[in-house]
């Protein structure tokens, strides 16, 4: 680790069978304007040319470290050794890089400058959603910290900077197959930590098509996207567990009566009591309730969920 006055950042990248990604990745740590900076590569027991990539960047580079796991571990138990790593190696602050994304040349010195001059513990990210090409095809913008509308849904992703006096206190549920950045997210939120949002800094997020994206026509997928939120949701107390168990197991039948896509506006409503949404949110979720309730496939829908919305009204 670098001696300086500024603070220490260790760069994880996690690699999975993503050999014709990861030197891009790897490149833009490197390339980074700032300087205190310390790379951990995990290729986790990769089946593809990924180790003979990773070495062939990192050759002759300082500051790098690489961990070539021999088989698959699973995301979540890689991501834990990574967080032990940076903790247990005294840096003050830790980001996550999946192999498949990149960072701009700013990236952490942007998120640094913010968590300084806002005293923040996590510090997210916007989205530039990027193709196969290299070129943007749309800017996501996500909504400032706001007390439990991270209860709602999740809007950070683990290229956020964290400080590791607060990754020491939380772990990566290594149960879930999915979710895993919503879950450490709501561990640091309930250990305190100050979450804000760096306005102009945005991830690099490619699209591609073997890219690992949730398919929610699948019965099968839906139902372990249900699971998984009823397991996190409950972790957390909130009294809305009820209704993503009704709806784990309804999904079958959603899903094949709505061809795969379901608007889920009970739970919607449920949320709406319970986030602090401001009046200009509500008033556009409001609009595009009522374009829904005009369409064939919200009456249908409406029609098969009665039982679901008779459970959730008994279970308040």
């Amino acid at each position: 680790m670098e001696n300086s006055a500024t603070p220490s950042v260790c760069i994880v990248i996690t690699c999975y069978n993503y050999a014709q990604y990861v030197g891009r990745a790897i490149r833009s740590a490197l390339n980074q304007d700032y300087s205190n900076l310390h790379l951990l590569i995990i290729n986790d027991g990769s089946t593809d040319n990924s180790s003979e990539v990773i070495n062939q960047e990192i050759a002759g580079k300082e500051n790098v470290k690489f961990i070539d796991n021999e088989f698959n571990s699973g995301v979540s138990k890689v991501f834990n050794i990574g967080r032990k790593y940076a903790v247990d190696n005294g840096f003050n602050f830790a980001i996550m890089l999946d192999a498949d994304n990149e960072f701009y040349p700013d990236h952490i010195s942007k998120l640094v400058k913010t968590a300084e001059t806002e005293s923040a513990d996590v510090v997210y990210v916007n989205f530039h959603f990027i193709d196969d090409k290299g070129q943007v095809i749309r800017t996501h913008i996500y909504d400032e910290y706001i007390p439990r509308l991270l209860r709602v849904s999740n809007y950070m992703d683990l290229s956020s900077l964290i400080r590791t006096n607060f990754f020491a206190v939380v772990e990566f549920d290594e149960s879930l197959k999915t979710y895993q950045d919503w879950d450490i997210m709501l561990q640091l939120e309930t250990a305190g930590a100050r979450f804000v949002r760096a306005r102009d800094c945005f991830l690099r997020y490619f699209f591609h098509e073997d890219g690992n994206n949730h398919k929610i026509g699948d019965i099968k997928s839906l139902q372990q996207h249900f699971e998984m939120l009823h397991h996190i949701v409950g972790k957390t107390g909130d009294d809305h567990t009820s209704t993503f168990d009704a709806l784990y197991h309804y999904a079958p039948l959603i899903c094949k009566a709505s061809n795969g896509y379901i608007e889920l506006l009970d739970v919607v409503d449920n949320y709406n009591k319970v986030t602090a949404f401001n009046e200009d949110k509500i008033a556009r979720l409001e609009e595009k309730v009522r374009e829904l309730e005009t369409s064939r496939s919200f009456r249908l829908g409406r029609l098969l969920t009665a039982p679901l919305r008779l459970f959730a009204l008994r279970a308040r």
